[in-house]
């Protein structure tokens, strides 16, 4: 399949949101996973109703553009509208990991300079007392999300738009923990996250129809991206799981009619596990899983294609690069993916219309086919920079290029079209 053709281009993501805001189709339906609870259902129209009053609240409480606000969740709907209430007004979100230690959260609250924090009442006790526990963090706002959308609403006052282009602003710092424990943030632009947007869309063919399955954590800038902002983008929708659950994971595919689906590589192994024993239930529309190419998946992916009959495409992805920079394609048939799966490396496919990918030596030289070297990644999906860390980015932009320090290769189809590997292991440039 080609994907010569771009989406839509957007000047920022404050003209998405209102090129979105008078359409009455569905955009998002969220999945308590809880007994006897109703799945919310919002359509476009309303979901952008919510965000202009989140907008408010946020203008209300004296934020402006570049402001960073940190959201303390696990998947919810009402962060979704968070997120896009704070880049209509051009500030920033940082997404806090739950899973992290106390420490580690209070670092990255006081190095991302947070000024609020939106927090899920299952959350509120802890973190009441990292604040305590901080001095240094003690000057900021939090507000308690306690289930009812008005708590972080307001129908009072003038909403004021900036007026120029929120392209280049900061949209996203996402904290993620370094080999050595390091916590380092990758600083994403509004154009990141568009044209990381627009690309997808444009591989997985999304369009006003498209349903996409949302089940990992959206904290996961490659969950977000590829799950909740792409099919905004296209028109489509998304059904977001509060997490995933392997015994209700495909019953609730097939009554939301979902189209295409992300998880794991330890999700498939579950899904594998689960069903071991037992007949699985049909997956409705599902046309196929978007999984992570690592080293793990291999096995999981063969045994999940085989149990299922659902094909899995793999794909590469970064905090660094806005989600994923690659992608097996769409519509490779069965034994052609299993060929690519089977040279001895996880194979995660071509680079998407945001990414451009290359192999370097550690001088800077392009490596030739099957040479192994560096994944190296330039495009408009490449972060910013790292927040506040002058040697990271010194090591990691090098010659034009992000390094990823990841070891890989490529091997030419056919037609000379590149499909990129990725070695199990790391590599980092001097």
């Amino acid at each position: 399949m080609e994907h010569a053709s771009p989406g839509p281009s957007y000047e920022d993501i404050k003209e998405l949101i209102q090129t979105r805001s008078g359409a009455e189709l569905p955009y998002l339906t969220y999945i308590t996973g809880e007994e006897g609870s109703e799945n919310t259902r919002v359509s476009y129209s309303e979901f952008y109703r919510h965000v202009l009053g989140c907008a408010r609240f946020l203008q209300n409480h004296g934020l402006m553009r570049g402001d960073r606000i940190a959201t303390i969740s696990h998947n919810h709907w009402h962060t979704a509208v968070q997120y896009f209430a704070c880049w209509l007004l051009g500030l920033v979100v940082i997404p806090v990991n739950v899973e992290e230690d106390d420490d580690d959260i209070a670092y990255i609250l006081e190095k991302g300079n947070v000024e609020l924090a939106f927090v899920r009442t299952e959350y509120r006790t802890r973190f009441r007392k990292i604040l305590e526990l901080y001095d240094n963090l003690k000057h900021i706002e939090w507000i308690v999300c306690e289930g009812e959308i008005s708590n972080f609403t307001s129908e009072k006052g003038t909403l004021a738009y900036d007026d120029s282009s929120h392209a280049n602003s900061e949209a996203l710092i996402v904290f993620t923990s370094e080999g050595n424990g390091t916590l380092r943030g990758a600083v994403l632009t509004q154009r990141n996250l568009l044209e990381e947007a627009r690309a997808i869309a444009d591989w997985h063919s999304f369009a006003e129809g498209t349903r996409v399955m949302c089940a990992l954590p959206i904290h996961h800038v490659k969950s977000l991206v590829l799950t909740l902002v792409a099919p905004f983008f296209a028109g489509g929708s998304a059904a977001l799981a509060q997490s995933f659950q392997a015994p209700y994971y495909f019953g609730d595919i097939a009554a939301e009619k979902v189209h295409i689906a992300s998880l794991e590589p330890e999700h498939l192994h579950a899904l594998n596990q689960y069903f071991e024993e037992q007949e699985p239930p049909p997956a409705g529309a599902l046309r196929y899983m978007v999984c992570e190419g690592a080293a793990a998946a291999g096995e999981a992916v063969e045994i999940f294609e085989k149990r299922f009959d659902i094909p899995v495409v793999l794909g590469y992805s970064l905090p660094e690069t806005s989600s994923y920079c690659c992608f097996m394609p769409v519509d490779m048939d069965a034994g052609e993916r299993k060929i690519w799966r089977r040279q001895g490396h996880p194979c995660v496919g071509r680079p998407i219309s945001s990414s451009e990918i290359a192999i370097h030596n550690q001088q800077g030289d392009a490596l030739g086919e099957k040479e192994h070297g560096e994944i190296v990644i330039r495009g408009s999906n490449v972060m910013l920079k790292y927040f506040n860390d002058r040697d990271a980015n010194n090591n990691v932009f090098k010659h034009g290029w992000l390094h990823s320090g990841d070891e890989g290769f490529y091997v030419n189809d056919e037609e000379g079209q590149p499909y990129f590997f990725v070695v199990d292991g790391e590599i980092r440039s001097q």
